[in-house]
């Protein structure tokens, strides 16, 4: 698989394969929705347009594929946020081979790994007027091989009020040019330019497409790459923030937490919260988090039935025992726990505290369940036996 092919979205790309090749593709596309995967599709919608293979787009033999497979194509143009360089206006450009060694080596680059490489720390990023300026300049070049030209702009958001410069030329581009915005934030953009589009829409990927990209283009191990994909919420992009922290022993982690809140012993509870405010604030975000999911899997287990949860192994088993006893009502308040644990670490709160209290209100909820079941097997009897 070539690395600008997106994950997962098999359906989406038939679609647009379908469109472009009954000649009717618009003239300009907004790609947007789940954030993780949105430039893989612009560039590999971009590679279907300008591929001149006889089998289905993009075919990998031809000419255009070739270049276009290293982002060369002279007809393939790009625009994305900058900075200025030593007081001067910049264009993109100038920082061209920057962005495309760090697009050749992974296509799922995020706006930050992006900022972060330009070094814009107290500099303003965004898509300038000098930038606006040049994309007409280009646009308005004959096209050196291909009978379209692609423009995939970047992070279009980043254009403000400068964008009305492009509008006349979004609503008629010189024939056999196509734009395709990529767009995170799709409420920032003006509507001027968001009428003039056809929209994308991107979906979150399945955990299996999640896992697959872990594994091949990261050499992450099976297990690892399921809860990473847990966290990660179909979204690509989380999951290789993800990959920096330790995710590997999150799901044993819960499990034993369960355990002793099940148990009740104070000292272990305790030992255990102090043992987990230890860790750094993004460690215990990732800890809350993983137990948000958790419980999601306990509720379908109970709703669906075990085949649908999406844990593995020894973890599995253990969530599969926790499901019968907890039900839907305790499922939602610790589910809320786990949410407001979340709000106490974004705060700074005390974390000896917050695991003290979390761990004591676990156990309130699980203990709820027991008393309820002891209840109900006394009632039985009484009746059974006439008690």
């Amino acid at each position: 698989m070539h690395q600008l092919n997106p994950y997962g979205q098999d359906a989406l790309t038939s679609r647009l394969q379908t469109i472009i090749a009954s000649g009717r593709t618009p003239h300009a596309l907004l790609v947007s929705g789940a954030k993780g995967g949105l430039l893989p599709i612009a560039l590999h919608t971009a590679r279907m347009i300008l591929c001149t293979g006889e089998v289905a787009a993009p075919c990998e033999q031809c000419q255009a594929c070739l270049m276009s497979k290293s982002l060369a194509h002279p007809d393939l143009h790009f625009s994305f946020p900058t900075v200025s360089k030593d007081k001067k206006p910049s264009t993109s450009s100038s920082f061209l081979n920057q962005w495309r060694d760090l697009v050749l080596a992974d296509s799922y680059l995020s706006s930050e790994e992006w900022f972060d490489s330009l070094d814009s720390k107290n500099k303003q990023v965004n898509i300038s007027k000098d930038e606006c300026l040049d994309i007409v300049r280009r646009i308005s070049l004959k096209s050196f091989q291909s009978k379209h030209k692609v423009l995939v702009l970047w992070l279009a958001e980043y254009l403000g009020k400068d964008g009305n410069r492009l509008l006349k030329l979004i609503e008629e581009p010189p024939e056999g040019t196509i734009f395709i915005l990529v767009t995170e934030q799709k409420d920032r953009l003006l509507t001027t330019i968001t009428s003039r589009c056809q929209d994308i829409n991107v979906p979150p990927l399945k955990d299996e497409a999640i896992i697959s990209y872990l594994r091949e283009r990261h050499a992450i191990a099976d297990d690892d790459a399921q809860t990473i994909a847990l966290l990660a919420g179909g979204d690509i992009q989380a999951a290789r923030k993800l990959m920096q922290s330790d995710t590997a022993e999150l799901p044993q982690l819960m499990v034993q937490w369960f355990r002793l809140a099940y148990i009740g012993d104070p000292s272990e509870m305790i030992a255990f919260g102090d043992e987990i405010a230890s860790r750094s604030r993004e460690d215990k975000k990732q800890f809350f988090k993983f137990g948000l999911s958790f419980v999601r899997e306990l509720l379908l287990a109970q709703s669906v039935g075990p085949d649908a949860v999406r844990l593995r192994g020894q973890v599995k088993a253990s969530a599969l025992k926790l499901s019968s006893v907890i039900d839907a009502s305790q499922g939602l308040e610790i589910a809320h726990l786990f949410e407001d644990m979340l709000l106490g670490v974004a705060r700074n709160a005390n974390a000896r505290l917050q695991m003290t209290h979390a761990s004591l209100e676990l156990n309130r909820l699980l203990k709820t369940r027991r008393q309820t079941i002891a209840d109900r097997s006394l009632s039985t009897s009484t009746i059974r036996y006439g008690l």
